[in-house]
């Protein structure tokens, strides 16, 4: 039979190798400082900073500055609901900096504890959601110039209909020119486009004009 102490050292083994293997990242951060109190290994992977360098430090330093005031308002919104005695997990897409000094997006999912009477913790999981994120970023972009495209169409449709709805008449002789070029006398151009027989006649105004002595 194995001993308490080989059964330790199996278990911290365990620990070890799964800390060491995940793709995501665990943090404890202590609620009131913002400083992180313990975060897995697994976090060089996705930021670049080795764990000793989270670990003390505040967590804003690794944040966008947006991200973060989103994020305490989010943990600031679930500590009202811890203190009435709902404890829930809140799922954040947060921007982070990479040691590299570029951005990186990743979902962080967290929740508040109580250690001890007085400490309030935060204990979260990080995941690298960058790729995912700017797929959604280029779908949003392809989606608004989709509906631009669309707006543009249908204006583009619209003057169409007021072009295709005026009809070039010479100013002097008053024929209509065709969509091939060539000129019709109105009432032949009706004619040919229209069911409308033409008959002809003479207005009171013409006729006022033209036969006086009528």
């Amino acid at each position: 039979m194995s001993s308490l102490k080989d059964q330790v050292k199996a278990l911290e083994k365990k620990s070890r190798l799964v800390n060491e293997n995940l793709i995501d990242a665990v943090w404890i951060v202590d609620y009131k400082s913002r400083c992180i109190d313990y975060i897995t290994p697994s976090i060089e992977t996705i930021s670049g900073y080795m764990p000793d360098e989270w670990v003390g430090g505040n967590v804003e330093t690794f944040m966008d500055p947006e991200s973060f005031e989103k994020a305490v308002a989010i943990i600031e919104e679930g500590k009202r609901k811890f203190q009435e005695g709902k404890k829930s997990i809140r799922n954040m897409d947060l921007k982070f900096i990479h040691k590299s000094g570029s951005a990186y997006w990743a979902e962080v999912r967290a929740t508040l504890t109580r250690e001890g009477k007085d400490q309030l913790k935060v204990v979260g999981v990080i995941r690298d959601i960058t790729e995912k994120k700017a797929d959604e970023l280029e779908m949003k972009s392809l989606n608004k110039k989709l509906t631009q495209a669309l707006a543009d169409k249908e204006k583009l449709l619209q003057e169409i209909k007021v072009l295709e709805g005026l009809l070039p008449i010479c100013s002097a002789c008053k024929r209509i020119r065709d969509e091939n070029g060539k000129w019709w006398p109105l009432d032949i151009y009706v004619k040919k486009r229209t069911d409308v027989e033409l008959t002809h006649t003479i207005c009171s105004d013409c006729k006022s004009v033209l036969y006086t002595d009528i």
